[in-house]
């Protein structure tokens, strides 16, 4: 397989266990308490939150509603998971930068 691939999938484990665990977190649940509301085993929403599983389309939006219904909210769609979770690991600096590239970016749009 492709080492870009490999690399992409990776990747997308580390940002969909960044995304879950901090999501979970600000609704206040346990592992345990979030897969009974979510559908699924406490085992696989650990194997996601230690990115040894990505959720399919299907268990994304049972995780959504779960985490809605708690007053909070992910990233959507899995490019605004990716950029999320590049944000993340950015310096304060290099957050803002991004900030302000992002801002002149659809204010150009706009135009």
């Amino acid at each position: 397989m492709d080492k870009k691939i490999i690399a992409a999938r990776e990747a997308g484990k580390a940002v969909a266990a960044e995304t879950l665990r901090d999501a979970r977190l600000r609704c206040g649940l346990n592992q345990r308490e979030f897969a009974r509301l979510a559908g699924v085993t406490y085992q696989y929403v650990s194997a996601v939150e230690h990115g040894k599983a990505v959720p399919s389309a299907r268990v994304w939006a049972r995780i959504e509603t779960v985490i809605a219904d708690h007053g909070a909210h992910i990233a959507t769609r899995p490019e605004e998971a990716a950029l999320l979770g590049l944000y993340r690991h950015l310096s304060p600096e290099g957050r803002r930068a991004l900030e302000t590239t992002a801002a002149a970016l659809v204010a150009a749009e706009k135009k």
